[in-house]
């Protein structure tokens, strides 16, 4: 399964499904697909991933399942491109969605 987030203030990201839920359960919500955030709330979501990445070992979630290291990515960098849509949502005040 693939999710992909959509803000008017960014392109699309899309995600594997195990990774994107694990980010949204990490922002503070459900993780139910499909969903969204009012404008309001993407400010206080962000700032939850962003706290709980700081406490997240740098390991790949590959190197977890037993996958070669060197081909993984880690979580750090799979949550690069869903904040970066977060925060030019919060700067454009907008509405972020998943399906």
């Amino acid at each position: 399964m693939l999710v992909t987030f959509h803000s008017k203030d960014s392109a699309p990201v899309t995600l594997f499904g195990q990774v994107a839920v694990q980010l949204l359960h990490m922002m503070g919500h459900s993780g139910k697909v499909p969903g969204a955030l009012y404008a309001e709330d993407v400010a206080k979501h962000l700032a939850s991933l962003q706290e709980k990445m700081q406490y997240w070992p740098e390991e790949s979630i590959m190197a977890k399942t037993g996958h070669s290291p060197d081909s993984s990515v880690s979580l750090h960098h799979r949550a690069l491109p869903l904040m970066e849509l977060l925060q030019k949502a919060v700067a454009g005040h907008s509405n972020v969605s998943w399906e």
